[in-house]
């Protein structure tokens, strides 16, 4: 298992302290998100990656639909990203805490768990073939917000993805707790 951390959210606003922030860890995910289908500006965000590139380090991207989105029209529009990202880093997460209540998908409920497995499914099935050699990671899902019952009801999408995020939170005392901290052991005993 490698150790991570993940990048300052605000790309607009980066500073050293940023960068050293990252030296102890071998990997460092960074979002690189569209809006409403709004065009992405990428020119910070590539020197952004060639930086932590250079710097030895493993990166993982986190690409946002916002919602449920019409799947041709979310891989014509990041199909040709990621290829271009390709040269940093291979690992792609496809959207995160989609089972939030704050998050465009509808909220927690197993009726929506289903709805993403389907569509999780349909936009592997069709990024796959146009961006080769990356490897897609089911997202990581909000502790405590019915997550355990999405990973069962969306066996299809984390099986045939090749990775699953899995968030862990800890305070209060929380640390060793498997409700917490120790939430990865969860996935893995359902994944092993």
């Amino acid at each position: 298992m490698t150790n991570g951390v993940h990048f300052n959210n605000d790309l607009w606003h980066i500073h050293e302290e940023d960068f050293q922030k990252c030296i102890p860890f071998d990997s460092v995910l960074i979002i690189i998100a569209a809006y409403n289908g709004q065009q992405v500006h990428l020119d910070r965000q590539y020197s952004l990656c060639k930086r932590l590139h250079d710097m030895g380090k493993t990166l993982i991207f986190r690409i946002e639909s916002r919602g449920f989105q019409d799947v041709a029209r979310f891989v014509q529009q990041w199909a040709p990203i990621l290829n271009s990202l390709l040269p940093f880093g291979d690992h792609f997460q496809i959207n995160n805490e989609v089972q939030h209540p704050g998050e465009q998908f509808g909220g927690p409920s197993d009726h929506i768990a289903l709805r993403y497995n389907g569509y999780f499914c349909e936009l592997l099935t069709a990024l796959r073939p146009l961006v080769p050699g990356a490897r897609f990671g089911f997202p990581g899902l909000a502790v405590q917000q019915n997550d355990l019952a999405w990973w069962r009801l969306c066996k299809d999408a984390i099986t045939l993805a090749d990775w699953c995020g899995c968030h862990v939170y800890w305070q209060y005392g929380n640390y060793d707790d498997p409700q917490w901290w120790r939430r990865y052991e969860l996935l893995r005993s359902m994944y092993p």
